[in-house]
């Protein structure tokens, strides 16, 4: 039987039921409906908030904190990989909560979780802490000795611009910076673009804002991209009016539509190197592109995508090399069966 670790101080009486709680991270498959209906659901991820939707649970791309007017009973926060995104979901959630609300945290080991732990207990915060199944469920309340504590934490989701000038928020793929493998493809991508062009995990924008600057022969610029934290970033960072962003998996896009699809597509799922994410990219462009157009990519050289590229595609070239990274170009789809 599935029975998730936050539901571990409900089962064990150590929680009371509440009327109102606020979930931040929770994915398809968290075991949610255990809580009851009266939860509201952030995700920012665009295929989880449709699955969560497609359940007819209340989801939201992200909370405000005015959805219940004298602030929620209890909140509940799924860790991800990135200790600032955790430390601001944790300063929002606490902010939501009311007075002698909790604070649940959540967490795999391999998530960081013993990490947020010891963070909490470093600025005056001793959770309840149980463990189970390789992670911990942690628990805390809202009172005045823990008000002052999480001061910073609460501070720790505020916008700002990175060392390249790029709006970005914590939680987003490298907002200190440009990486290493954009920077790349930049570097190398010096033909000529023109058409209705796409980019593929769009992030905050610095691939679309770049090509477009380049090159007054590109109609549009489609921007697809999972993350609504990333997308609203984008917003700010690409203002072309020939951009159009789209809070969507890139097996969304439009089929046989564009001349031109540009990635730098993501390769972990958490902590966990997943080349499936890459390979499901490559499928996505061969599908949307245009019989005659060209599919552009980026990868770290030690992934398996060769392979793949070869398949969905009648011709591939690598068109520059480095010790990390191959940019591809990739023409004549085949998109039979996708």
């Amino acid at each position: 039987m599935f029975d998730p670790r936050f539901l571990i101080p409900f089962n064990q009486e150590l929680l009371e039921p509440v009327e109102n709680i606020a979930v931040f991270n929770a994915s398809r498959d968290n075991g949610l409906e255990e809580l009851g209906r009266n939860i509201i659901i952030e995700q920012d991820n665009a295929a989880d908030f449709a699955m969560l939707h497609a359940r007819d649970m209340n989801v939201v791309a992200r909370i405000e904190g005015n959805e219940v007017a004298d602030g929620f009973d209890r909140a509940l926060v799924f860790i991800t990989k990135h200790s600032g995104s955790n430390k601001a979901m944790i300063g929002r959630a606490f902010a939501m909560v009311k007075e002698g609300g909790d604070i649940l945290v959540e967490g795999a080991k391999n998530e960081g979780v013993d990490s947020l732990i010891r963070g909490l207990k470093a600025i005056g915060i001793t959770p309840n802490v149980e463990a189970k199944s390789h992670g911990k469920i942690a628990w805390f309340t809202r009172n005045a000795a823990t008000v002052g504590a999480i001061e910073e934490w609460e501070k720790a989701d505020l916008p700002r611009q990175n060392a390249d000038g790029y709006h970005v928020r914590p939680g987003i793929f490298s907002a200190d910076g440009i990486d290493r493998g954009t920077a790349f493809l930049l570097g190398n991508l010096n033909m000529p673009i023109k058409g209705m062009v796409a980019d593929f995990g769009s992030g905050y924008g610095v691939i679309s804002k770049e090509i477009l600057a380049r090159h007054d022969t590109i109609v549009s610029m489609d921007m697809y991209e999972i993350s609504s934290l990333a997308t609203n970033c984008a917003k700010q960072n690409v203002t072309d009016p020939r951009a159009h962003l789209h809070w969507l998996s890139v097996d969304k896009a439009a089929k046989a539509h564009f001349d031109v699809i540009i990635s730098n597509p993501p390769f972990h799922l958490g902590r966990k190197g997943d080349p499936e994410i890459g390979m499901a990219f490559i499928d996505a462009a061969a599908k949307s592109l245009r019989a005659k157009g060209a599919f552009y990519m980026v990868a770290n050289k030690h992934l398996p995508y060769e392979h793949r590229l070869r398949a969905r595609f009648g011709n591939v070239d690598i068109i520059a090399e480095s010790p990390a990274f191959k940019l591809f170009k990739a023409s004549r789809p085949d998109s039979k069966g996708l």
